[in-house]
């Protein structure tokens, strides 16, 4: 075959153009994780401002992002007078900072979050945000207790515990909770014992209302004295929650049932 120096012009375009489309292709893909990062950046802040309401504030105290990686921390604190003084006399905290370690991918952000401020508290988020803002979510609790102060006698421990679910951008929420124990120790050796608390709930907040359905569940309460027999006794209580939007009549229409399989109180039957 016999080439002149059209063709050879000819091929050598062609060759120009499919170099000039991989190094396009090459230079989207390693520009993306920054592209990545800086969607994340402002779905992040956006998430942040709409959790600010009258009784908590909510705030981005750091953003170091880099190429395929970002360090976020967040402060949230308790704004409402009343609520903020009981936590304050039950020593119980009134500002969290959130620690997020977030990588950056395709098309998400992946984030492991912790309690900066409470770093022996066994706490971790799991979050996977796509880029359009929805998030999938798993919050997990292990074993953990606490010991009160001199003043505060009372002890707690809670088994490993886990929450998960979804959150979109329109508002709209589905979680599922499993709490497997819970036990309170009080100075004069009576115990509160609550085991395999499950909760689940689908809905979306519309002008300060809860729309939707969530359930709650436990399936033994009991109050015990000094010597371990029962004061107070409840086998399998729920509670349930469905709350609508009624259109033609502008207004919220909601239905609560409790239901519980059994009730003992031993020194009433005495």
């Amino acid at each position: 075959m016999k080439y002149t120096s059209q063709n050879v012009l000819i091929i050598s375009m062609n060759q120009l153009k499919k170099y000039g489309a991989i190094g396009g292709a090459v230079a989207l893909v390693l520009c993306w994780p920054l592209a990545v990062g800086h969607i994340g950046q402002k779905v992040i802040e956006d998430g942040v401002a709409q959790l600010n309401n009258e009784g908590v504030t909510a705030e981005i105290v750091s953003y170091d992002r880099s190429y395929l990686s970002s360090v976020v921390e967040t402060r949230y604190q308790v704004q409402d007078p009343i609520l903020k003084e009981q936590l304050e006399v039950d020593g119980l905290p009134t500002e969290l900072v959130v620690k997020s370690d977030i990588s950056h991918g395709l098309m998400s952000l992946t984030a492991n979050s912790v309690l900066k401020n409470f770093p022996d508290f066994p706490l971790l988020l799991k979050t996977v945000t796509q880029l359009n803002g929805n998030t999938e979510f798993e919050l997990s609790l292990d074993s953990w207790s606490y010991q009160g102060s001199d003043d505060q006698t009372v002890s707690m421990s809670i088994s490993p515990s886990v929450a998960t679910g979804t959150a979109t951008v329109l508002g709209q929420v589905s979680f599922q909770l499993n709490v497997p124990s819970v036990q309170l120790d009080f100075e004069n050796g009576e115990q509160l014992v609550i085991n395999q608390v499950s909760a689940k709930g689908e809905g979306k907040q519309e002008n300060g209302f809860w729309l939707g359905e969530q359930s709650a569940s436990m399936k033994q309460f009991s109050i015990l004295d000094q010597n371990h027999d029962s004061l107070f006794d409840i086998d399998t209580i729920g509670y349930t929650f469905k709350s609508s939007l009624n259109a033609e009549s502008d207004r919220i229409d909601t239905q609560h049932i409790f239901d519980m399989t059994q009730l003992t109180y031993p020194e009433a039957l005495s």
